[in-house]
């Protein structure tokens, strides 16, 4: 009768940790466009904001049911984000003792149990999921992965298909939430190894051989869930570009495969050490080294092989693993989406694995000697509490968040890009050129060398402007915003014919991105006396525009008409036939 009140006090702890979240705020780094400033979400739980959420792909990711659930936070608590965050505190605590008791249940431990139910709801890695109100959806489908394996392990307990069924229905609760969770049905596998048994490797390494053919059955007897899990995947994978999925253009397999190598050991050693945590941990620009490859893949190995030797006396270990290395495999960049290597919210699910083997492992501990291990316990709880509450705190706003990233490393473009958008944003260019210039030397990517030159021409510097866009241009040539930033640098110098050609650059590169760039520099030319080059930058930005741009386009062109034939000018043929349709 006393368990029900030991959830009760592990939720409590967990929300307690937690709990100055609430003070948080919206923040620049998706906050906005999705949640904030998205009338679907403000307008509440509404018959069209419910349409809306089920309507399609955003930002990389198709998650109906969390975006019900913010919908449902401003019917309960308004639009402010307090509210928001205080449902995703609530959340994780629920998930905290929804694993306490799973282990209690299904997994038989006791003090194990609490501590590991605690160790991960109070572990640091869980703020970026919690404190950061776009990241929802990792608590959300969280409580669903949950419900899936405590359902998962009562249905192996006493089959039946009803409980198979509560199983698909989790499944598909979690996908809907965050589409990270198609890896659940390896996490069922790891459980048929332990506790299960369901999957037995041989005791020693010869003879006789592992048992293939059980692995394979217990495989294919995952197919409903695998199905339902790739069909979960579908929506983000026939999206318009993947759904924002990087090409093999832009991000390289053999730099996806070593990233996938180096971020292995430093999730781990999160886990264990949680020290310089922050948002925005980017890979570096030039690549991995050969050495920190071959070092996180010895690592890697190493453990594998020692959870493979133990795997008779400690299978909860091989079984953390293996989820470990399963979980990771969507968050890992060998599917690709933004910028970022790895990321504290991207281990919610894959740490699940190590709560499982902590709790085995401190409940046999305490079995041997309690006051020792409930006491190393209690102190690494307290300081795992106070690591948190302190990691919470660079949450309340961008600028303490982003400041901390720099902070652990000088060279994180990501996050400078963030800084120098925000101070643009708030007409301060002068203080985005102070953030970029504290950079590292050769830290810049092309997007914040383009972000320095505007910045530059703001203040009047177009000189300077020119020097950075051809630098930049000489890493990245085939860039067309550097092309175009280029072209207005040119232009303010007075260069009007490099300028021009700067302009016909990154239209040929790629139209549709430049076009607005081309539109304004085109107005620019006007305005200093140049029409004809004018006249050919819009005629050439028109090309395969949409029917509503276009006719934007050509009324520009059509104004500029009387002034080029007043001036007798010798215009290309294709300008000249644009015109000839004008009034």
């Amino acid at each position: 009768m006393l368990w029900p009140i030991v959830y009760c006090v592990v939720a409590t702890v967990v929300g307690l940790t937690f709990a100055s979240a609430v003070e948080g705020s919206y923040l620049a780094l998706d906050d906005g466009p999705l949640v904030k400033d998205n009338p679907a979400i403000a307008s509440g739980l509404t018959w069209e904001s419910f349409q809306w959420a089920w309507s399609g792909v955003r930002a990389a990711n198709w998650h109906p049911l969390t975006y019900l659930s913010w919908q449902l936070d401003v019917e309960l608590f308004g639009t402010e984000a307090r509210g928001h965050l205080l449902v995703s505190v609530l959340l994780h605590a629920l998930n905290s003792a929804l694993l306490c008791w799973l282990l209690v249940r299904f997994v038989g431990l006791r003090f194990g149990a609490i501590a590991g139910a605690l160790w991960f709801g109070i572990h640091p890695l869980r703020v970026e999921s919690v404190a950061w109100v776009v990241e929802r959806k990792d608590t959300l489908s969280g409580l669903f992965v949950l419900a899936a394996l405590a359902l998962y392990l009562w249905h192996r307990e006493r089959p039946s298909t009803v409980r198979a069924g509560g199983v698909v229905l989790a499944l598909v609760a979690a996908l809907l939430s965050k589409q990270s969770a198609v890896v659940v049905p390896a996490f069922f596998v790891c459980l048929d190894f332990w506790p299960l048994g369901r999957l037995r490797l041989p005791r020693t390494p010869t003879p006789p051989a592992p048992d293939v053919a059980g692995l394979w059955r217990r495989i294919l007897e995952k197919a409903p869930y695998l199905l339902v899990c790739a069909l979960g995947a579908l929506p983000t994978l026939l999206a318009p570009t993947g759904g924002q999925l990087s090409s093999l253009e832009r991000i390289p397999l053999d730099y996806r495969l070593a990233n996938m190598v180096v971020t292995i050991p430093a999730y781990l050693l999160n886990a264990l050490w949680p020290s310089g945590l922050h948002v925005l941990v980017v890979a570096p620009l030039d690549g991995f080294s050969g050495a920190a490859v071959l070092v996180a893949l010895a690592v890697v190995v190493a453990v594998t092989v020692l959870v493979v030797a133990a795997r008779v006396v400690a299978p909860h270990w091989l079984l953390a693993w293996v989820w470990l290395l399963a979980g990771l495999v969507p968050v890992s960049g060998l599917f690709w989406i933004g910028n970022q290597s790895m990321a504290d919210r991207f281990s919610y699910l894959p740490m699940l694995g190590i709560a499982f083997a902590l709790a085995k492992q401190l409940d046999l501990c305490f079995a041997r000697a309690k006051t020792l291990t409930s006491t190393a316990a209690s102190v690494v709880a307290v300081a795992l509490m106070l690591v948190t509450v302190r990691q919470i705190g660079y949450w309340r706003d961008d600028e303490t968040l982003l400041r901390r990233s720099l902070d652990a490393n000088p060279a994180n473009w990501a996050a400078v890009r963030v800084l120098v958008d925000l101070a643009m944003d708030r007409q301060q260019p002068r203080l985005a050129i102070q953030v970029i210039e504290e950079m590292p030397p050769g830290s810049r990517d092309a997007d914040l060398s383009w972000l320095y030159g505007e910045a530059l021409l703001r203040v009047g510097r177009a000189p300077d402007a020119v020097e950075v866009y051809l630098e930049a241009l000489s890493y990245n040539p085939r860039t067309p915003s550097l092309h175009t930033g280029l072209a207005a640098a040119l232009a303010a110098t007075g260069d009007l014919e490099h300028a021009q050609s700067e302009a016909l650059v990154a239209i040929d590169l790629d139209p549709v991105s430049s076009r607005a760039a081309v539109v304004q520099l085109a107005g620019a030319l006007r305005a200093v006396g140049a029409p004809e080059r004018a006249a050919l930058l819009l005629v050439r930005a028109s090309a395969g525009a949409g029917a509503a741009i276009r006719a934007e386009i050509d009324a520009l062109l059509c104004s500029l008409a009387s002034e080029l034939r007043a001036r007798s000018a010798v215009l290309p043929d294709d300008v000249a036939r644009a015109l000839a349709t004008c009034p």
